[in-house]
């Protein structure tokens, strides 16, 4: 009997482990796959500090570009460059530029033209890697640019609109279970709405009412019927009042309600499904995640997560079945606690013009420990047309990872309103991937590579009468000029080309050709920014923006700055790059004015290069290489190199060619793979300028202006001790300040001079920055400068 009831005890026990291996087994399923998906694949966050955020035509935005781990919010040393747009209310880029990356950080800056209407602009700031996902997490803000240079007509007022979105928690509403519905009300320029709404059903009766609180967003409990049909009549404070469909529920399915509960938070699922089922949830942050598994008893499940394995910031809650199908999603936000605290001081709170700012910038933590920091400063003069509006903080942890745009995002993490930041996770939802190809465990295929080393020019290879494209055939991209740029690219099945190019800054001529002895294809050169669109929307232009006398001045201002420091506002720095080939060293290096110069190319060649044979058949030249190493010519032409710009023919062209315009003749006499080509050595010609001399390209190269990365433009500051023709110039800066790479020391401080203008009034400062550890911190604070 006694070794029955120990044999029943175990199969009892046998089944509950076994019970609970499977049950963890989904669960384990869906953490495994998405920790080998995070490790996997990379997710970058840009965020760009401006100087400020209204702007003349005719004056500079001055930026810097964070790009970080969008987990860690670490800098991310894997793109090398970033993409920069100013977008129209068209959604029409305006302006385009491709600013350099070192180490996750860059700076730049763009001109706005005279010619550029006012308005409203979208300002955005990706990567090619993150062209991968949606544009939605592409970084985004609104510069509005007012042009006082040219009469425009005032556009016709349109009608603000006032809408509403209802967010059920969880995702659906299932008839017969109780829910939370969330709402967001904007009017016409998607600010929070104040109205009384109402939810009636296909009898017009009453089933609830509601109220928003901060920022037009709120929420009740509603209980939809089987079968009934609803909708919501809205009465704004102002305007006309208006209905909105609720969303449509399903006859069954699972309801998902998280509320604070004690340390942690409660998870409750309810479902109008009959039978026993396992639900797991898995709530992922950052770099941390966990899960849990729970059975439905009668209709019901229940988890609790501790606080203490809630990562900061959003976190994001799915719930699965046991097929790993998710069911429902939702938000949650832990208002971060470790940060950084920055400073800044000045050594005076009032300045007369044209002295001395002396300023003092630290970073402590929260424990108030220096600590060191990467940081930008901007310093402006405030009116009512100049401000500063987004934080960095308030953008890393919050309007980063959800679409759309944040009322005052800021609010979130400076108030102590924890209900007002879980009504806006109500209605917003994020997913940076999709749960089936993820849970497959699916190689990731991804279209645009990172730029780890330079830009990469993107180009199509055609055929010239079908323009269908070719796969498997070599081009090449020369960029003419005393540094030899010279790349080379196969063209993949598609027809695609890659170029790899390396330190390629400024404007520049390019030319793009295959070997037009062996092929007749045309190159086309494709653009490297983004076609998509997100769904940011920038705030809507007022065309009285500012008061009159502001914008009189600032313009006034404008305009003496162009006539009288134009020299100094666009004076571009040169940034050091790798002067060498890409060949790296010559076997041999031919400097022409070391010789007695010849008026032909043949006799150049003949009389002092050695290495190169010159043999003439049929009234053609050809060219041939002596390898020192075999002591025998090789058998084809070298690659022949004018200014970087490939010459494909034996050699009658590079004969031709004034060689009083050659200043250098670079020999490599033994045969070089280059990508998927192969050459009998190298002569490579490079005139004095660089411009190819008057030498004619093949009719049938591509020859397009291309623009490489930017020149950096130096930012303006005169300094006036002992400057004494400085000082009889007009100085009307607004911007008195600018300095984008920047880091405090061991004890956390930076410091910096710089001189007041000749215009007078309140300054704003505005330091943001990044420290150890991926912590956000930025502080704003502000002089006065009063006329002699």
């Amino acid at each position: 009997m006694m070794k029955k009831t120990n044999g029943f005890s175990l199969s009892i026990l046998f089944l509950l482990l076994s019970a609970n291996v499977l049950l963890a087994q989904p669960g384990r399923t869906i953490s495994n796959s998405f920790h080998q998906y995070q490790q996997a694949t990379l997710q970058e966050k840009i965020f760009t500090h401006t100087d400020k955020d209204t702007y003349l035509a005719g004056e500079i935005i001055w930026f810097k570009i964070y790009n970080l781990d969008a987990a860690t919010h670490l800098f991310a040393d894997v793109s090398k460059v970033a993409y920069v747009e100013m977008l129209d209310a068209a959604n029409k880029a305006v302006l385009q530029s491709k600013v350099s990356l070192k180490a996750g950080r860059g700076a730049g800056s763009l001109y706005l033209p005279s010619a550029l209407p006012s308005g409203s602009y979208t300002f955005r700031v990706y990567t090619h890697w993150m062209k991968n996902f949606t544009a939605d997490y592409f970084f985004h803000k609104t510069i509005r640019v007012l042009n006082t240079l040219q009469e425009e007509k005032a556009p016709a007022p349109v009608a603000a609109t006032n809408a509403i979105q209802f967010f059920p928690e969880g995702g659906r509403l299932v008839s017969g279970l109780p829910s939370k519905l969330a709402f967001r009300a904007v009017d016409g320029t998607g600010k929070g709405l104040k109205f009384r709404g109402a939810i009636v059903n296909q009898d017009n009766d009453t089933v609830a009412r509601f109220e928003p609180g901060r920022f037009g967003i709120g929420a009740h409990s509603f209980l939809p019927e089987k079968g009934a049909t609803y909708r919501a009549f809205i009465r704004p404070e102002q305007g006309k009042p208006f209905t909105a469909p609720v969303p449509e529920m399903l006859d069954e399915g699972y309801v998902l309600s998280v509320t604070q509960e004690g340390t942690g938070l409660r998870a409750v699922v309810r479902t109008n499904i009959p039978g026993r089922d396992s639900l797991y949830l898995f709530i992922h942050g950052g770099r941390k995640s966990l899960s849990q598994s729970a059975a439905v008893v009668e209709g019901q499940a229940a988890f609790f997560i501790g606080a203490d394995n809630l990562p900061e910031g959003i976190s994001h809650i799915t719930l699965f079945d046991r097929k790993c199908q998710p069911l429902c999603e939702r938000l949650y936000f832990r208002k971060p606690v470790k940060g950084i605290s920055l400073t800044a001081t000045t050594n005076q709170h009032q300045y007369l013009n044209r002295q001395k700012v002396k300023l003092e910038i630290a970073g402590f933590d929260e424990n108030r420990r220096p600590v060191s920091a990467d940081f930008s400063v901007s310093v402006f003069k405030t009116d009512s047309l100049a401000h500063a509006e987004e934080d960095i903080r308030s953008y890393l942890w919050l309007s980063s990872e959800l679409k759309g745009k944040i009322e005052n995002p800021s609010y979130y993490l400076t108030s102590g309103d924890e209900q007002a930041a879980d009504l806006l996770m109500l209605t917003h939802g994020w997913r940076r991937f999709k749960w089936r190809a993820l849970l497959e465990n699916k190689p990731a295929t991804h279209a645009h590579l990172p730029e780890v080393e330079g830009h990469v020019v993107s180009a199509r290879l055609l055929d010239p009468v079908t323009l269908a494209p070719t796969a498997r055939r070599t081009a090449y991209l020369s960029v003419p000029g005393r540094r030899v740029q010279f790349y080379s690219a196969e063209s993949d099945t598609s027809g695609l080309l890659k170029f790899y190019t390396r330190d390629f800054y400024g404007p520049s001529e390019v030319i793009l050709q295959t070997d037009q002895r062996w092929d007749s294809l045309k190159v086309e050169v494709l653009s490297p920014f983004s076609t998509e669109r997100s769904s940011f929307a920038s705030r809507p232009f007022v065309q009285q923006t500012g008061s009159t006398a502001d914008l009189l001045q600032s313009s006034i201002a404008m305009q003496l700055r162009n006539i009288y420091a134009g020299k100094f506002l666009n004076r571009e720095l040169l940034p050091p790059v790798d002067s060498s080939n890409f060949f790296l060293k010559a076997d041999k290096t031919y400097l022409l004015d070391d010789y007695v110069r010849f008026s032909t190319m043949e006799e150049v060649l003949r009389e002092y290069v050695p290495e190169i044979s010159l043999a003439i058949r049929r009234k053609s030249y050809q060219l041939k290489m002596l390898d020192y190493e075999i002591k025998q010519f090789l058998p084809t032409p070298p690659l022949i190199l004018l200014d970087g710009v490939p010459v494909f023919d034996d050699g009658n062209k590079i004969i031709a060619f004034d060689p009083l315009k050659v200043q250098k003749l670079e020999v490599v006499n033994t045969p070089y793979i280059y990508g998927s080509a192969v050459f009998d050595g190298i002569a490579s010609f490079t005139t004095y300028k660089g411009d190819l001399g008057g030498f004619e390209v093949h009719p049938k190269a591509t020859v397009v202006d291309y623009e490489g990365m930017q020149l950096q433009r130096e930012f303006y500051a005169p300094m006036y001790e002992g400057d004494i023709n400085l000082s009889r110039i007009p100085d009307y800066r607004n911007t008195l300040y600018w300095s984008p790479l920047n880091r405090t020391d061991g004890e956390g401080k930076a410091s910096f001079d710089f001189y007041t203008s000749d215009m007078s009034g309140n300054y704003t400062i505005v330091v943001q920055g990044i420290a150890e550890g991926g912590r956000p911190g930025m502080t704003i604070t502000s002089f006065d400068v009063n006329s002699k």
